[in-house]
């Protein structure tokens, strides 16, 4: 489970009429403000480095997965995802492992994230990798 145990809490209104209503006047302004082509370009910078990532810690991160600002590490098992998910945390970024696969965490930033704010976060990432790693060698 996440943090501590507890199970994040992800929509209060979801399918709610009003909700829904909301949700796509919002995709509406989007479209018009070119947020899709944006946020396409913003997936690939994120690929890339969410990439260069695991080559850095191959043997901490299986995989990276994602389709625009959604993304899945599948980290080499459960108490790995669990540290790194914990490091983060610590460093005010949240992410968190879906209950179907603890040993995945879950990465899915604003839309609105600056490209600079991103690579801070990214950052805040290579970070908490590298400081579960020392542990993990280090014990």
């Amino acid at each position: 489970l996440a943090l501590g145990g507890c199970i994040p809490h992800l929509t209060t209104f979801g399918g709610h009429p009003v909700a829904c209503a909301a949700g796509y006047a919002l995709l509406g302004i989007l479209r018009r403000r070119r947020w899709p082509a944006r946020v396409r370009r913003r997936e690939a910078f994120l690929r890339s480095r969410l990439r260069r990532l695991r080559e850095e810690y191959p043997g901490l991160i299986r995989e990276v997965r994602g389709l625009g600002y959604m993304w899945g590490i599948e980290t080499a098992s459960e108490p790995v995802a669990e540290a790194v998910e914990k490091a983060l945390f610590r460093r005010r970024v949240l992410a968190d492992r879906p209950l179907f696969a603890p040993h995945v965490l879950r990465f899915a930033p604003p839309l609105n994230l600056s490209r600079g704010l991103l690579m801070r976060v990214l950052g805040v990432m290579r970070r908490a990798f590298r400081e579960v790693e020392t542990k993990r060698w280090n014990g």
